[in-house]
């Protein structure tokens, strides 16, 4: 009854996954992009860390596969910031 939620770590890695990647692909564009992203990955990782410390119940033990698997995805990024960038920079409709 006074246990809290189950921790899902699948959830949180989606939404750094996300935030990550939209950031590099509009960046370039929007350079506000960036303090934006750093703010609400703090925000995650402030609010998580509360919420593990008082609010879930005892995480289940996970394997490496996710973060590995995690960490191949944001490698890729980047490339994506590059090409985007590569695209932004030489199109002169932009600017």
């Amino acid at each position: 009854m006074y246990e809290g939620p189950q921790f899902q770590i699948h959830w949180k890695y989606a939404y750094l996954l996300n935030v990550v990647y939209q950031t590099m692909l509009f960046g370039p564009m929007l350079p506000i992009l960036f303090p934006v992203a750093c703010g609400s990955i703090c925000v995650l990782y402030l609010v998580e860390r509360l919420a593990v410390a008082y609010s879930y119940q005892k995480p289940p033990m996970y394997d490496s596969t996710v973060n590995r698997t995690t960490i191949k995805l944001l490698s890729a990024a980047p490339l994506l910031y590059a090409v985007s960038a590569t695209w932004a920079y030489s199109n002169q409709q932009l600017f």
